[in-house]
């Protein structure tokens, strides 16, 4: 993918090289289009790179939802109270900590790889695929699954 994003900066230089906008509209036209080409194939393998991680993202975010049902909540909390309000932050880290783990170490190894283009391509679908696994898999669970939650939650949940 770096080696894609130098072809296209190159091709920029090309283009810019060779007049720019004073270019004959032919030629303009073929340089322009062999860069919407290179775009699109960047874009392509930050798709495909980005879904080859997403089994390692649906584990880390099965166990966010695992760890968050296992929250057990004592009815209305004053986040005004810093007691309560460090309680919420540490058992917040800690539902958090399998995707954050994964990201991190992903990411930071990205970042170091990673022209900032590519990494802003590659950071974007990865996104995507994390906001829509937890979705799917924390906020909208498969029915079978919301059945046993929404059960398990009102079993949780003391009414005054």
């Amino acid at each position: 993918m770096n080696n894609i994003q130098q072809l296209r900066v190159q091709l920029e230089k090309m283009f810019e090289s060779m007049g720019g906008d004073k270019l004959e509209e032919d030629a303009a036209n073929i340089l322009k289009e062999l860069q919407q080409q290179l775009n699109g194939a960047l874009d392509d393998l930050a798709i495909q790179f980005a879904n080859s991680l997403e089994p390692r993202i649906t584990v880390s975010v099965k166990e966010v939802g695992d760890l968050l049902l296992a929250i057990k909540g004592g009815g209305q909390v004053t986040l005004s109270q810093p007691a309560q309000r460090n309680n919420v932050t540490v058992e917040a880290d800690d539902v958090l900590r399998p995707l954050m783990v994964l990201l991190d170490g992903s990411l930071s190894l990205y970042a170091e790889s990673c022209e900032k283009t590519v990494l802003k391509r590659l950071l974007k679908e990865l996104w995507k695929i994390v906001m829509r696994i937890l979705e799917k898999t924390v906020v909208l669970p498969p029915m079978t699954d919301k059945n046993v939650r929404i059960k398990s939650f009102w079993k949780k949940v003391e009414f005054y």
